[in-house]
């Protein structure tokens, strides 16, 4: 989402759903997942990671693929295995299959990040089935 959006837009509605999509499909192929929040505490006490400063982003490395214009991203193993699963268990997932499409083809066209905002996402998930 930060590649695509480059930050533009509240993504937290969008996010609300890509990440219900993934427990959905989680939990019907019976894969164990560490809920976000308790992930995130972990991974600060082991990392000794401090809060990043008002106003400073953590740039990924799918963000980091699209501003060096590799012309390859990791959408197909981030969001795409949440869209392979979702197809094996009869899950919808147009959330997830936005991101790794919108993700892919900016990729592919070398496309800098911030092409499309969060609302823009949100228009093409709710006009997909599911």
């Amino acid at each position: 989402m930060g590649a695509i959006t480059d930050g533009r837009g509240d993504a937290s509605q969008f996010m609300l759903q890509v990440r219900a999509e993934a427990r959905r499909c989680f939990e019907a192929a019976g894969v164990e997942y560490e809920p976000p929040e308790q992930f995130e505490k972990r991974s600060r006490e082991q990392h000794r990671q401090s809060p990043l400063p008002a106003g400073v982003r953590n740039l990924g490395s799918t963000w980091q693929s699209l501003q060096r214009g590799l012309g390859s991203i990791e959408a197909d193993f981030l969001n795409g295995e949440i869209v392979r699963l979702g197809r094996v268990h009869g899950i919808p997932t147009p959330y997830n299959e936005v991101l790794q499409e919108v993700a892919n083809a900016m990729a592919a066209g070398r496309e800098q990040p911030g092409k499309f905002n969060a609302q823009d996402l949100e228009q093409l998930a709710a006009a997909r089935p599911g």
